[in-house]
């Protein structure tokens, strides 16, 4: 088992570079943000927010938790409310987080720095704070964009979602490959698996 390096600082400075002026300028993030927007996730959990990226993107009510401090702090810098895993138990232990009071969940390139187990716990941890009609967004990288980071442990792709799905009573409602067609991910690093799913009725 790969010691998991996603809490450390140099992690969450490494999140932080990638947000480069010529990105910006070029805006390349467009088609990510509008694929999280036009899910129209409502309120949401943000599973492994980092530094909040996905999470500026998402409903104003929406929160974030991440096991990396700095993340955390960065987000809050940003104006987001985000919660350490601690701080977010301690949220929830005074009502100020309650459950069944989230639309959805969403896990944007997390699943893919944990082991299989980790996997389905992870998501299970969170399920008690879906409402009734609640979903899971999962997003993943494709071959080349998992390949590219050192911290990557469990290759997550359409099958092994529907795997974690399976032990935790959800039910895949879309699968798709983007931007581009399943074929270019073996190619394109930024190719990603992205499933959303619901509680089983």
């Amino acid at each position: 088992m790969k010691p998991n390096k996603t809490n450390q600082r140099d992690y969450c400075e490494r999140l932080l570079s990638t947000d480069k002026l010529w990105k910006k300028i070029l805006n390349v993030q467009y088609p990510y943000r509008h694929a999280i927007k036009k899910m129209k996730l409502g309120n949401t959990i943000d599973i492994g927010c980092g530094v909040g990226r996905a999470l500026g993107w998402l409903n104003r009510n929406s929160i974030g938790v991440d096991h990396n401090p700095m993340s955390v702090g960065i987000c809050k810098s940003r104006n987001l409310k985000a919660y350490t895993i601690e701080s977010f138990h301690e949220a929830t232990r005074s009502d100020e987080i309650k459950e069944k009071s989230f639309d959805n969940l969403l896990l944007a390139h997390v699943l893919e720095h944990l082991e299989p187990k980790e996997q389905i716990e992870i998501i299970a941890s969170y399920i008690p704070y879906l409402k009734k009609n609640g979903g899971v967004f999962i997003i993943t990288p494709q071959e080349v964009g998992y390949a590219s980071d050192d911290t990557h442990v469990t290759f997550t792709d359409f099958a092994r979602i529907r795997e974690v799905l399976n032990e935790l009573n959800l039910e895949v409602n879309t699968q798709k490959s983007f931007p581009f067609p399943r074929v270019l991910g073996k190619v394109f690093k930024y190719n990603e698996f992205h499933t959303y799913a619901i509680i089983k009725s």
